[in-house]
């Protein structure tokens, strides 16, 4: 497991990372490069870090996003979650960063298709 102090800007890529809670609650990561470590899932409260605007978890074997997975990413702009197993979207994932999100990154996934509902609340995405 890493210990980080100084989060932004720092690229976490192919660390072996399995779980975030050694992340902590650093208000001061802006972006956090955690591609190609396996993840898996992005659980309820998957972050605690609410300055974060950029998040990069591609290539992460990620099948599952739980609804409150971004619940604490109120300023995140940027999402990219290319290239892993994801199926479906869960309902409500997109509503606490309805007013930051520009660009959510979805391709090389294992979906067919996105329910409407998912921006049901007024999301603003410029990119998909």
């Amino acid at each position: 497991m890493h210990t980080c102090r100084k989060l932004d800007g720092n690229k976490m890529t192919n660390w072996s990372i399995h779980t975030l809670e050694s992340l902590g609650t650093n208000s001061g990561a802006l972006k956090l490069e955690l591609s190609e470590n396996n993840l898996r899932a992005l659980g309820d409260d998957f972050l605690l870090l609410p300055a974060t605007t950029e998040i990069y978890l591609n290539r992460c074997n990620i099948t599952r996003l739980y609804p409150n997975a971004l619940t604490h990413l109120r300023r995140l702009q940027y999402l990219h979650i290319n290239g892993n197993k994801i199926v479906t979207l869960p309902d409500g994932l997109l509503k606490s960063v309805k007013d930051s999100l520009v660009s959510l990154d979805l391709s090389w996934n294992a979906m067919s298709s996105i329910s409407g509902s998912l921006f049901r609340n007024g999301q603003q995405v410029m990119t998909l």
